[in-house]
């Protein structure tokens, strides 16, 4: 499999990758319940949806940080984007993780309970990094090197 990483493509990869991975996961979890799994899997696809949506978003902070802040190596700029595509799945995940905690009610969750659901933001920013770094593409000149124009002194 050969990924090209000029132009948007990344944003349909990237896309593409959570949604899968998402069905994926509900389907393998609904597993025991046979005739839940197909709305567990359009679920999953949406919830992936949502969380490569974050990585994306993430992605184009970097790229657009390269006008402020140009990398001084290719990998330097694979790291940054990945950081800021994990950074957009961590912010979006973790906010629904204290979401969950926070709507409980009455009850205090157990230290188990809190524990295993602060795993599941690092474990989905984790796939976002290394998901970034497979599919980074290259920096976005600045706007004036892209026009032709020199810069204003």
């Amino acid at each position: 499999m050969t990924v090209r990483r000029s132009g948007r493509n990344w944003v349909r990869w990237e896309m593409t990758i959570a949604a899968a991975l998402g069905a994926a996961t509900a389907a393998v979890m609904m597993a025991a319940a046979p005739s839940a799994v197909p709305v567990a899997t359009v679920l999953g696809g949406l919830i992936g949806a949502m969380v490569g949506g974050a990585a994306v978003a993430g992605g184009c902070y970097a790229l657009a940080s390269v006008a402020h802040w140009p990398p001084s190596s290719r990998g330097r700029w694979r790291q940054r984007f990945a950081v800021c595509s994990a950074a957009g799945v961590l912010l979006l995940v973790g906010g629904f993780v204290v979401l969950i905690l926070m709507s409980g009610g009455a009850s205090t969750p157990s230290r188990a309970d809190v524990s295993v659901l602060a795993g599941v933001p690092v474990g989905f920013s984790l796939l976002a990094y290394l998901f970034a770094l497979v599919l980074c593409p290259p920096p976005a000149a600045p706007a004036a090197a892209r026009n032709g124009d020199a810069p204003v002194a």
